[in-house]
């Protein structure tokens, strides 16, 4: 049965977009059988031109444009682009301020076009609280209204949809009452080196009243240099030599003025670098990138601004790296070069401004999807993917038991985020339309899991020590029957444990050999998902060989020295047993025999006295402790030898393993 007014068509809106007054706009055309309309805030036609499937029109007014793409005399895709001039922004009150007292910057936004006003107020690079409100009389009026607790210029930076206006708004503030007070920028920064200054003003009392001690950070005292103005204020002048924080006291008859002691960053513009810049030309539309280092430069405002070719400001992104590197990033709108302008505290640094050359848009790129959820998920967690595109994406997303909602949403023209939350285990169907056809690669086969399925045969707590951590050597047996498809992987101290699959049975075994003791991660996983049960690590004792008898320390030449290797307590394996002089590296036999379950005899004879050298390894690896000395003497007769004599008994283990002592035994 058939709806009335089937199929329906649904007009894509994509995300609305803000454009400064003089630049390109780009739209995107997926085929030469689609065109677009373009109204102007005048609701007149505007003329485009097509180069590499993209419309190419000019922004020459301020306020709203309206694009429509059309294919076969439907609309199935519009744009809304809002054009706004920086320019435009009048500033028609900004008064001198008094600390405690509201400030009021008022502005004219008549011409300005549509967007949102913001703005940034500082004061010695702290950053000053304010609000930025409409008037309730006139829509084309706002105001920023701050309150000032520091009697210095106050820099204001206006923002229109996140675009500086050319030039910051100095707003001087004074000192409030009938007090003496202190102001001036010199208070709260300075550039090393050079003469930074601050006023005092006295109301009348005389100068010798007041007294200016500067300290550097290191505690040792800045020369100041107090004298009377015309008008009849006290200008102190100073110059930092190292970079930090200096203490600032003012002092009046021998108390502190209003704010003092004050602190005043001392900063070296000399240091800073612009680093990372791009070796090669960049297009319309990519992102920018550099980094700028203030290592060794002291504390004070970084400020970068950008302007087109068209000697318009861009919106600049600064994200700190850590606390001595920023990185920089701008979006070019426009073919052609723009310039860097980079300023700390105010005062240019090496290498601004900087010229950075930006090619013409490229072609477009086919559409594409990239992302995990192409490829495997987990059944309750929501799996995502990218698809880049003109147009909207049709997805659909099926599984053996049923269809499961995808959500799409548009970040930003021509970027789909698709979402889906897998409800049954197994391989689904992921497929993506684009237009009336299929994406390359469409429909895509995520494997879908549960780890919470998979199942460990006899349940964790019988491999685990008092910890939670699983103790060494063990054995794991694991269901995986329900969990869905996908390989059950295995890791010990980032190394892949083999396992051994029987239908949906998979076991693995961990030995521990070749191990340190000690904690190891552990990780089980699914598809690349971590069991959620499983622990994070296990715990290897060591493998232990013990060495015991006489024949490890001493031998009677001309008569068998025996000693016992035991393994009964190492993991798989075989002894290895040498024996050469010491001084002429000549070797010695050595006879190995089996003495019982993973123990063995070793039976050797010198002929020579002296000192040799005795090697036992274990699975190819040397025993701790190996080699051992032996001393053999000749001439001695075996029935001479007490009983009560010592035997040298040594516990040695391999490498790795936890070390027991050698004893002595009676």
């Amino acid at each position: 049965m058939t709806v009335t007014g089937s199929p329906f068509h649904c007009t894509v809106i994509e995300s609305t977009q803000y454009f400064q007054v003089g630049s390109t706009a780009y739209i995107d055309l997926p085929s030469d059988s689609h065109r677009i309309e373009i109204s102007d805030p005048n609701n007149h036609h505007v003329k485009y031109v097509v180069n590499n499937y993209k419309g190419e029109f000019s922004l020459t007014q301020t306020g709203t444009y309206r694009v429509h793409i059309i294919k076969d005399n439907e609309v199935i895709a519009t744009r809304t682009l809002h054009v706004f001039d920086t320019t435009k922004i009048d500033i028609i009150n900004a008064p001198e301020a008094v600390c405690h007292r509201p400030a009021v910057i008022g502005i004219n936004m008549t011409k300005v076009g549509p967007g949102k006003l913001t703005a940034a107020i500082k004061v010695g690079n702290r950053e000053v609280a304010h609000s930025v409100r409409q008037s309730p009389s006139n829509a084309n009026m706002w105001e920023i209204v701050f309150h000032p607790t520091q009697a210095a210029p106050h820099r204001v930076t206006l923002f229109y949809n996140g675009v500086p206006k050319f030039g910051v708004l100095e707003v001087p503030v004074k000192g409030p009452g009938n007090e003496p007070w202190a102001g001036g920028l010199g208070l709260y920064q300075a550039r090393i080196g050079k003469v930074t200054s601050f006023h005092i003003e006295t109301l009348g009392r005389p100068g010798r009243e007041f007294d200016v001690v500067i300290s550097s950070p290191t505690g040792s005292a800045v020369p100041v240099r107090c004298y009377q103005t015309k008008t009849g204020k006290l200008q102190a002048e100073f110059t930092t030599r190292e970079v930090g924080a200096h203490k600032v006291e003012v002092l009046h008859q021998g108390k502190h003025l209003s704010g003092s002691p004050f602190t005043c960053q001392a900063f070296d513009p000399d240091n800073v670098r612009i680093v990372d810049i791009p070796t090669s030309q960049g297009n319309v539309g990519e992102k920018v990138y550099f980094n700028v280092s203030t290592k060794n430069c002291g504390f004070t405002e970084l400020e970068i601004q950008v302007t087109n070719p068209i000697h318009q400001s861009l919106a600049v992104h600064q994200t700190p790296i850590d606390d001595k590197l920023t990185q920089v990033m701008f979006q070019p709108g426009m073919a052609g070069l723009y310039q860097v302008a980079v300023t700390y505290g105010g005062v240019p640094v090496k290498g601004s401004p900087l010229a950075l050359g930006v090619g013409p848009v490229g072609p477009t790129p086919p559409p594409r999807a990239v992302g995990r959820g192409l490829e495997a998920g987990r059944v309750g967690e929501r799996c995502s993917f990218a698809v880049s595109s003109v147009v909207q994406p049709r997805v659909t997303v099926e599984a053996v038991e049923g269809s499961v909602e995808p959500h799409v949403l548009s970040p930003k023209p021509g970027e789909y985020v698709v979402t889906y939350t897998p409800k049954w285990v197994g391989v689904y169907d992921v497929v993506v339309m684009i237009g009336p056809n299929e994406l390359p690669g469409s429909p895509f086969h995520p494997t879908i899991v549960d780890p919470s399925a998979v199942r460990v045969i006899g349940g964790w707590s019988q491999h685990l020590d008092d910890s939670g951590r699983i103790r060494l050597p063990a054995k794991l047996a694991f269901d995986t029957g329900n969990a869905g498809p996908g390989p059950l992987e295995c890791t010990v101290a980032g190394r892949k444990v083999t396992g051994e699959k029987n239908g949906d049975r998979v076991r693995f075994e961990m030995s521990g050999e070749g191990m340190s003791p000690g904690e190891h991660e552990f990780e089980m996983k699914i598809a690349g998902f971590s069991l959620p049960e499983a622990p994070s690590s296990v715990v290897c004792v060591g493998d232990q060989v013990v060495l015991t008898g006489k024949g490890l320390a001493q031998a009677q030449c001309g008569e068998p020295a025996v000693f016992t290797i035991d393994g009964s307590k190492a993991s798989s394996g075989n002894p290895e047993v040498t024996l050469q002089a010491a001084d002429t590296n000549i070797p010695v036999p050595v006879m190995i025999s089996l003495a019982g379950d993973k123990i063995w005899r070793a039976t050797y004879t010198t002929t020579t006295p002296g000192n040799y050298l005795l090697s036992v390894l274990w699975a190819g690896r040397p025993v701790k402790g190996c080699p051992l000395i032996v001393e053999a003497k000749g001439g001695a007769d075996a029935s001479k030898v007490k009983d009560s004599a010592k035997v040298w008994s040594a516990v040695k283990s391999v490498p790795g393993s936890t070390p027991v002592e050698p004893a002595l035994e009676n």
